[in-house]
């Protein structure tokens, strides 16, 4: 039969991160030989996630929470599972519930890493607090998606910055990421995280790397 997501339209989700409202785009799973329960499983997850969007968001998360204890998720291919979390993640995140999303999340990007369910996961992590996970978030949506990094994101990245005090190695890797990939402010923070991650170099004993991103924040100002 038909893979019934290849029918599906495409939809565009919003990002839920904290005063950021990043549009992204959002495919849907693919998958070959979908039975026809999974053919149906899969579009009431896709029903669910679009219903998270609107102000049914209660609704929404009812509904999606009932499908991921569904027994037919655990007959779906890797990708198409990935896809259902994916979907799961982003309406728990509608519904405030990050807590929920995240293990949704994380297991989502480790298979088909997506900008959007990437964003989540570093808004869910921001949530709770989990610096490290919205660090990690924040590093591959550096490496990744770099032009889909506005200022918006500044916040989040100096929140976690602040959050790993004490991890200095956690730091470097979060700000150079960032730096590697250029990331630019209108605001002047990419000056200021350039000279934070100079002094850790420093502190690390990295002069040649300090001097370089000092450079680059003295050309910023």
């Amino acid at each position: 039969m038909q893979d019934a997501t290849r029918n599906t339209r495409h939809r565009w989700a919003a990002t839920v991160l904290p005063g950021v409202m990043a549009l992204a785009f959002s495919p849907m799973a693919s998958a070959d030989d979908f039975t026809p329960e999974q053919d149906a499983y899969v579009r009431k997850v896709a029903a669910a996630s679009e219903l998270a969007s609107s102000d049914r968001v209660d609704e929404a998360c009812r509904a999606m929470r009932r499908l991921r204890k569904d027994d037919l998720f655990d007959t779906l291919p890797p990708e198409a599972k990935a896809a259902v979390q994916a979907d799961a993640g982003y309406t728990f995140m509608r519904c405030n519930k990050p807590a929920e999303a995240m293990p949704d999340l994380k297991a989502a990007t480790a298979v088909t890493p997506e900008f959007w369910s990437t964003a989540n996961l570093a808004a869910a992590g921001e949530s709770l607090k989990d610096w490290d996970v919205a660090a990690g978030a924040m590093i591959d949506l550096a490496g990744r998606w770099p032009d889909q990094l506005n200022d918006e994101w500044a916040r989040l990245a100096w929140r976690a910055f602040h959050g790993l005090k004490g991890r200095p190695e956690r730091q470097t890797q979060l700000f150079q990421a960032l730096f590697d990939a250029r990331y630019e402010t209108t605001s002047g923070d990419g000056s200021a995280m350039w000279l934070e991650l100079a002094r850790l170099h420093i502190d690390a004993g990295d002069v040649e790397r300090a001097v370089r991103e000092y450079k680059t924040a003295i050309d910023l100002d």
